[in-house]
């Protein structure tokens, strides 16, 4: 297999078939769509084509759970646009990603809804023995046929990087965390 040129390269990301399919069928039958997951690979470190048949990555590397979705359409009359993104955990370091995928659930079955490819970038380990952090944000932008059948995150639930909850609440143990937990819990407890 020959490498695509550098300058014949292009990057974006693409509706798969599934994923049109899914739109039109929730829309028909009014039923929802779920984003569940960001999936990153590296593509072996080479430059791959995204492909509307696309079912899998060339080298998947790890599934982030989307903590938002937002339709993008700021006209009425202008093409609806799909935004999912997630943090990377503090654990998935020391890694190049050149491909991904959203990945979403409809009628029981999970599939990749969009697929897109990247410029080479590295993540690379924490510094000073991990205590030193910048959270990567991963965010997919594409082009979606119908906005109605889509579900948005609730904006109720709200996901913080480790060097937040570390800066507010001191070293983060499995006990700490199991304390937050805890007072999310109490919050959310309807008061009578």
């Amino acid at each position: 297999m020959t490498q695509t040129p550098e300058n014949q390269q292009q990057y974006g990301s693409i509706l798969t078939v599934l994923g049109e399919n899914a739109e039109q069928n929730g829309k028909l039958q009014n039923k929802q769509i779920s984003f569940t997951h960001i999936a990153i690979g590296d593509a072996n470190d080479t430059y791959v084509q995204p492909d509307r048949i696309q079912s899998d990555l060339v080298n998947e590397l790890a599934r982030i759970p989307v903590n938002s979705v937002d339709v993008l359409q700021p006209t009425p009359n202008s093409v609806p646009m799909l935004k999912v993104e997630a943090i990377l955990p503090d654990h998935i370091n020391d890694l190049v990603i050149r491909e991904f995928a959203a990945v979403a659930e409809f009628n029981g079955q999970t599939y990749f809804h969009a697929v897109g490819n990247n410029a080479r970038i590295y993540v690379p380990p924490p510094v000073n023995n991990g205590n030193v952090r910048t959270p990567v944000t991963l965010e997919m932008i594409f082009v979606i046929t119908s906005a109605e059948p889509i579900v948005e995150i609730d904006p109720h639930v709200v996901t913080a990087s480790r060097e937040w909850v570390s800066g507010k609440f001191g070293h983060v143990t499995p006990t700490t965390l199991d304390n937050l937990k805890t007072l999310s819990v109490i919050q959310k407890r309807p008061r009578g």
